[in-house]
């Protein structure tokens, strides 16, 4: 069971960063929305895992990415997409990854500081919980 610390620690951080506030789950499991793209972090004692989160598109943004999909195979890939892909298949052996390519309206760069400010915030907690 997850101690009320890590929940502190999460509220502090979505506070900092202006997310939504997040709680952990008694199974040691969170869920954080950036972007249309919600983040699953799961624990291991008290300590966040960063190794094997689940990455999952809302539903509009999962419809919009189905529509475009058939006209980007007839086309060139937007950059954006091509570098977020890219990014993706270098991660694939730490992340699971399901149809987590973003349409043309999602800000990738956005997205891709979000998330890098989220795993500076996961590092954070951990080293408060660690000392």
């Amino acid at each position: 069971m997850l101690t009320g610390t890590l929940n502190n620690l999460l509220e502090t951080v979505c506070k900092r960063h202006e997310w939504q506030t997040i709680n952990s789950d008694n199974n040691g499991c969170f869920k954080l929305t950036l972007d249309g793209i919600t983040v699953e972090l799961f624990t291991q004692g008290n300590l966040l895992l960063m190794d094997s989160p689940i990455l999952t598109l809302d539903t509009d943004l999962e419809q919009r990415w189905q529509q475009l999909n058939k006209a980007l195979q007839l086309m060139l890939i937007n950059p954006d997409i091509a570098r977020f892909s890219s990014y993706c298949n270098k991660q694939k052996d730490q992340l699971r990854i399901f149809n987590v390519v973003p349409s043309e309206a999602l800000d990738v760069a956005h997205f891709e500081a979000s998330l890098t400010a989220f795993v500076d915030a996961v590092e954070w907690i951990n080293n408060q919980l660690l000392n």
